[in-house]
């Protein structure tokens, strides 16, 4: 449990950086390099924490639901950084 706790204060202190940079310095290229390797971050941490949360384990205290959770969560920032990644590529579009 102190995994998934872990993974989603962790998700709320990666995430507002990207939004926050973003949002003040308009989306200038320098700005967008560096969100981009913010996600990157978030990625890699993610990925990693996913993996080691669906991986077996027999050590007594762990329980298969809460690994799913924390599991699932990963997946689910992941895929929200990658889904964020993509958006910082595309040009902005007028009007929108």
């Amino acid at each position: 449990m102190g995994i998934a706790a872990a993974d989603v204060f962790g998700g709320l202190l990666a995430f507002a950086p990207v939004g926050l940079t973003f949002a003040l310095f308009n989306g200038a290229f320098g700005i967008r390099v560096l969100d981009f390797l913010l996600l990157v971050g978030v990625v890699v941490v993610a990925l990693r924490i996913a993996v080691r949360s669906f991986r077996p384990r027999y050590m007594a205290g762990t329980f298969q639901t809460t690994r799913m959770l924390a599991g699932g969560y990963g997946l689910l920032l992941l895929a929200a950084a990658l889904y964020s990644m993509v958006l910082l590529i595309l040009p902005s579009q007028p009007g929108r």
